[in-house]
């Protein structure tokens, strides 16, 4: 989306909260007017901004790093990352000098490290809600300001003196980068196959494994926040509105698949759904709340569970405030022929069993910009 996609976006978002709190019908068919109007003019934007960047991509199929210097394609250096890595599979990553790390274990090429993430967004991630950052250090320490603890000026008085100003509230946050593993095994019809299907086995289990242990240590920060009984959908609002009110504006809502459904059966007085979609992101919902609408986003009941008799869990704030994940960007692959894991022994079976290593750290920022609660619903 570009930035005139954007401004009408903007424009439209306006015309339909206007709509929506106006009282006149004419007023209100004016602006849904308005909002057609909007639409069409977005919709013919979307096609000339996706027609410009197909041209542009069959123009020009090379990586970035061919506009700064670099000589080989996209392609070219992907399939040579994955020959590479998968000659390393079938020896297990020994013997190797280039590309290993202080566990011993194989680096995952920056090629193959691109696959892995597009398979990621496949699944579910909690990470995108919170914020990131990239570390080159195993420790570290940082502070922050929370955003409510903003401190005014004092007034001068004419031929007054300047006061002393009070300072704001700083807060520490100390990460230690912690190391995460687990294995895959491989049978030797694997080794024996194409070099696409080794990596791509590979990084399909690597894929699911980082989400799966991100999603984990973000979940356990969510899990500690007391919970609060919201009763019901004015309950989240009150939170919105008043608990956290304007100092956070990028606040969302994360619930599970049970929750959204929940919302999505809620209507007015006059039989309207209160969950409305978004007009220019049909897959996304938003929920009026005072003078603004938060995006409604629902993560599989799975990973975000209904709690004891019928609770079901509602996330409301902005996690981006309220915790951050410390990346260290080291994965890592090391394989061995003769190791034995519960019921696979790699000698015995004739195959091979690849153990791997991500290294991250998730800590809480501000605890006051988010609140997690539940609202219970009746089965049924």
């Amino acid at each position: 989306m570009n930035e005139k996609m954007r401004a009408i976006k903007k424009k439209m978002e306006a015309a339909l909260d206007a709509a929506a709190s106006a009282e006149d019908i004419a007023e209100k068919s004016a602006k849904m007017d308005e909002f057609d109007t909007l639409q069409k003019e977005f919709d013919t934007e979307k096609r000339v901004y996706e027609a410009e960047k197909s041209i542009v991509a069959e123009k020009e199929p090379i990586d970035a790093e061919k506009a700064s210097g670099g000589s080989a394609t996209v392609k070219n250096d992907y399939d040579s990352a994955v020959k590479s890595m998968a000659a390393a599979a079938r020896k297990g990553f020994k013997g190797l000098t280039e590309g290993v790390d202080a566990d011993g274990g194989y680096t995952v090429p920056r090629e193959i490290e691109t696959k892995i993430n597009t398979l990621i967004e496949r699944e579910f991630r909690l990470r995108p809600f919170v914020r990131y950052s990239k570390v080159e250090t195993m420790a570290g320490r940082k502070t922050f300001r929370k955003r409510a603890t903003g401190v005014a000026f004092k007034e001068i008085l004419e031929a007054g003196t300047v006061q002393e100003a009070a300072y704001p509230e700083y807060f520490p946050i100390e990460w230690v980068i912690k190391k995460y593993g687990g294995y895959m095994t491989a049978t030797s019809e694997l080794l024996e196959d194409s070099d696409a299907s080794i990596v791509g086995e590979i990084s399909e289990w690597l894929a699911r494994e980082s989400v799966a242990t991100e999603n984990a240590n973000i979940k356990k920060i969510l899990d500690a926040k007391s919970k609060v009984d919201f009763a019901d959908i004015d309950g989240i609002k009150k939170t919105v509105i008043t608990t956290l009110g304007a100092a956070f504006p990028s606040m969302r809502i994360l619930t599970n698949d049970t929750g959204i459904l929940y919302l999505d059966t809620l209507k007015d007085a006059d039989g309207n759904y209160l969950l409305k979609q978004d007009p220019t992101q049909p897959a996304t919902f938003r929920l009026r709340c005072g003078t603004r609408t938060l995006e409604v986003t629902n993560a599989p009941d799975f990973l975000i569970p209904n709690g004891e008799g019928g609770k079901v869990p509602f996330i409301v704030g902005d996690l981006n405030e309220g915790i951050e994940f410390f990346d260290r960007k080291m994965m890592s692959v090391k394989g061995s022929d003769v190791a034995s894991v519960e019921n696979f022994n790699a000698f015995a079976n004739d195959g091979m069993i690849y153990r791997a290593l991500l290294r991250h750290d998730v800590r809480q920022r501000d605890e006051d910009s988010f609140v997690s609660g539940y609202i219970t619903v009746a089965a049924g």
